[in-house]
């Protein structure tokens, strides 16, 4: 995953994955495996003195082990009401202290449970095939070497090398759907089901994700742009697979929407009807910001 001479920026949240993955890369760099590790925090201001204290960690141990460490804080309150806010708040910060140090990876501390319960959240969601194949080990320039380790293997870790690692409350707070997958699903399928239910699922996604892989290297590219956004003959559409119209649909719908999230299955499904059906010959919908328009043979999206 990375290579002598690398740059990394390593995300640390004071947990115990996030402190697990800092000590063996702290090794590694004193190993001379990798050149410089930068530490990233993130303080949300969202647990008072925990808070504070998980930024205090962070920064305890950069000074120790003389690392860079870039926290950003927001004390005030941040622009954001959930997980998916919260969560483009951390990556756009991510890139920004990688770009500032010309760093090679950025490295997450996701582990093997983070993969099972990311299959099951998906589900639940009625995510398609993308969704399904959870988080990748490597993207671009994201990193995540845990991935492939149970969580109670990181706390052995931590016990045995006496990692110092904070525990965060909310992570017990079942009004959120992934603490309440974590906290009661997964393991009453593993009591009743399966005993080794992380594993199959983290299976399962590695399978999943190679299949999403090989159909993503099949993308026709039958958009053009225009000033008003991309079209596409309607017969070119309809010559694809199910399986290929739902991805060239969200690629596009995406691309044109500049989101980092792609679009549920649902939302996908209800352009497909539209496009597949012959009953009228100019159909329009507007959907947020986002105007999709049939006419005269062609598919087009539009920013409304």
């Amino acid at each position: 995953m990375w290579s002598k001479g690398d740059i990394v920026v390593l995300c640390v949240s004071g947990g115990s994955d996030s402190m697990c993955l800092l000590s063996i890369f702290e090794s590694l760099k004193n190993k001379k495996y990798i050149k410089t590790i930068i530490i990233a925090h993130v303080n949300y201001g969202l647990r008072g003195d925990d808070s504070k204290n998980d930024e205090k960690l962070v920064r305890r141990y950069a000074k120790k082990n003389s690392l860079h460490c870039e926290v950003l804080l927001l004390s005030q309150g941040i622009n954001g009401e959930n997980e998916n806010d919260w969560r483009n708040i951390r990556y756009d910060f991510f890139e920004k202290i990688a770009k500032k140090y010309n760093a090679d990876l950025i490295v997450l501390g996701h582990n093997k449970n983070d993969q099972a319960e990311t299959l099951l959240l998906n589900l639940l969601r009625g995510s398609g095939l993308e969704g399904l194949r959870g988080m990748p080990y490597k993207k671009n320039k994201i990193i995540r070497p845990l991935l492939g380790v149970e969580k109670k293997d990181i706390i052995e870790y931590c016990s045995k090398k006496k990692i110092e690692y904070r525990n965060d409350y909310t992570n017990k707070d079942t009004t959120f759907l992934r603490n309440k997958i974590r906290i009661e699903l997964l393991p009453y399928l593993k009591k009743n089901y399966n005993p080794k239910i992380i594993d199959t699922l983290a299976r399962t996604s590695f399978i999943l994700a190679n299949n999403y892989d090989d159909i993503s290297k099949q993308s026709k590219n039958i958009w053009n742009y225009i000033d008003e956004g991309v079209e596409c003959e309607k017969d070119e559409f309809l010559k694809l697979s199910a399986v290929e119209q739902r991805e060239e649909l969200r690629n596009v719908i995406q691309k044109i929407t500049k989101s980092k999230h792609k679009k549920q299955f649902n939302a996908i499904e209800e352009y497909r009807k539209v496009i597949l059906s012959d009953k009228n010959k100019v159909k329009s919908i507007c959907v947020n910001d986002l105007k999709f328009e049939q006419r005269n043979g062609k598919v087009r999206f539009m920013l409304a």
